[in-house]
């Protein structure tokens, strides 16, 4: 048999294993330019250096078959906050419904003041302004369903 690469994941730590024949007992595998002798007795491996090394009982292992690692989807970055001085808007932290809205367009708000209360989970949440400013548009109304991100007041 040709030799395979296996990718196994020991205590959180991926190690890319050279075993020269996979159906063999024991198994022969370098690993980081060392090489073992790893008998497997039931499910627990038993993993034997071939120097003069003690045995040890190697933990658990998981093994992957892939010869390159998987690509991990970017994660989706946070709406960056409404810039100070005024434009930007709001949006729901958390889906849920409008319980009533304190603010109309044209209205002016300092930061911190509430805008709407939201009902998510039971629980009542005031949504405050990020900032100062004018409010442009407001763009739910009392006992509208909102998604998380949906926007619910512009600025100006």
């Amino acid at each position: 048999m040709t030799k395979q690469i296996i990718h196994v994941i020991v205590n959180g730590q991926e190690y890319a294993v050279e075993v020269a024949d996979v159906t063999a007992s024991p198994l022969e595998m370098t690993v980081n330019g060392k090489h073992f002798t790893v008998e497997v007795e039931g499910a627990q491996p038993v993993v034997t250096p071939r120097t003069e090394a003690p045995t040890v009982a190697a933990p658990q292992v998981e093994t992957t078959r892939t010869e390159t690692p998987r690509a991990v989807p970017p994660r989706s970055t946070p709406a960056a906050p409404a810039p100070a001085g005024g434009a930007g808007a709001v949006l729901a932290p958390m889906p849920g419904v409008i319980l009533d809205i304190a603010v109309r367009p044209g209205d002016v708000v300092e930061k911190g003041d509430t805008l709407c209360s939201l009902e998510a989970m039971k629980m009542k949440s005031a949504i405050r302004a990020p900032h100062g400013g004018t409010i442009a548009s407001v763009e739910v109304s009392e006992g509208a369903k909102v998604n998380h991100n949906d926007v619910l007041v512009r600025f100006a």
